[in-house]
């Protein structure tokens, strides 16, 4: 099959200005064109690029003394093109690239309240847009005697849309902040590397949009002080992920899989102590059931990885204001724990001395 070698180059131009208008309003314009060509690896011979100029703007609006909305929008045109040479049988020639375009538009709006001397809420509503990479494009060509495979270049953009409701509160009643969030968040054409198909003689594997992922969740957070030397927080997040993927993209077998390798609750908690030249931390957390991704013969795959949970900490001595000494452990709880797909996490203990100017 040979090594993957990518040698990617790029230009970058960026031009942007900003202007206050009165009191109340701040925008910004922008522009930005990219280059970037890289090299077909292993299969050597040919070379893909794409163009893309970028247009942006901004605007920031202190409607009152509590309440500031601020909207940004940015426009992308990536034009594609190839040169070079193809194996025999290659799928797409040269003009598959050449002139295609890939046009989107993204945004974030966020809408600030300050309800109160306490209370903060904030709501959020983006598209984000994802352009597929050259490798993805087609700058990999894999061929062995049972196997070939390529980028793709009638892949669409990726997009992801995101709503999100915050709220913020200073509890002075405990010397505590409370953070809280909502949200949902819907992905469309994803990109993998694989899961498209192009029939043969040869047939080649390709890079695909597989389809769309859902998330909607939310988090709590806490963090305060108190006593003087102490400081604290905790944290519990839940998350549920739903794929709508083609058929050969499903269970994971194109390397892609949100819904079953994203763990649903999350649940962290912190405690540190600060006195004169000494300071200590502590750290706990818990991540339920998953799974995580692996390669097989025929793709990729999904191994359980079960619910864990782990502590880490670090005492310090701070010997002069140039130079601490200090103490950590990570993974303390266990000495070797499968917390994903790959090996098990190993317990860990530092010893470090740090030097400031």
């Amino acid at each position: 099959m040979g090594e993957f070698d990518f040698d990617d180059q790029s230009t970058v131009i960026q031009l942007q200005d900003v202007l206050r208008l009165g009191a109340d309003h701040v925008v910004r314009a922008a522009f930005e064109f990219r280059h970037n060509e890289v090299n077909t690896t292993p299969f050597e011979g040919g070379r893909i690029s794409y163009d893309t100029p970028s247009f942006s703007g901004m605007w920031n609006w202190t409607i009152s003394p509590t309440l500031a909305w601020t909207n940004a929008v940015r426009f992308d045109s990536l034009t594609l093109g190839r040169a070079g040479t193809a194996p025999a049988g290659y799928p797409f020639p040269n003009s598959a690239w050449t002139g295609n375009n890939l046009s989107q538009w993204g945004f974030n709006s966020g809408l600030v309240w300050k309800a109160s001397g306490d209370d903060t809420v904030r709501l959020l509503v983006s598209r984000g847009i994802a352009l597929p990479s050259l490798a993805n494009l087609g700058s990999f060509i894999v061929i062995t005697p049972d196997y070939n495979s390529t980028g793709n270049p009638d892949l669409r953009a990726s997009a992801v849309m995101n709503y999100e409701l915050d709220w913020d509160r200073q509890i002075d009643a405990i010397g505590a902040f409370l953070r809280t969030a909502l949200f949902h968040q819907r992905t469309t054409d994803i990109i993998s590397l694989s899961g498209g198909f192009v029939a043969g003689p040869p047939v080649y594997y390709t890079s695909a949009n597989i389809g769309s992922s859902n998330a909607t969740g939310g988090e709590i957070s806490l963090r305060g002080a108190f006593l003087s030397s102490w400081h604290w927080g905790a944290s519990y997040r839940f998350v549920s992920v739903t794929d709508r993927f083609i058929p050969a993209a499903r269970n994971a077998v194109a390397f892609t899989d949100f819904e079953h390798v994203t763990p649903q609750h999350q649940i962290k908690g912190n405690l540190g102590w600060a006195l004169g030249a000494w300071e200590a931390d502590a750290a706990v957390y818990h991540q339920s059931a998953t799974q995580g991704l692996i390669p097989t013969p025929i793709g990729g795959g999904l191994v359980p990885v079960h619910a864990y949970f782990n502590a880490d900490a670090r005492i310090g001595y701070r010997i002069n204001d140039n130079l601490t000494l200090s103490v950590s452990g990570q993974n303390l709880l266990e000495a070797r724990q499968i917390q994903t797909s790959g090996p098990a996490i190993e317990r860990r203990v530092f010893v470090n001395l740090a030097a400031t100017n």
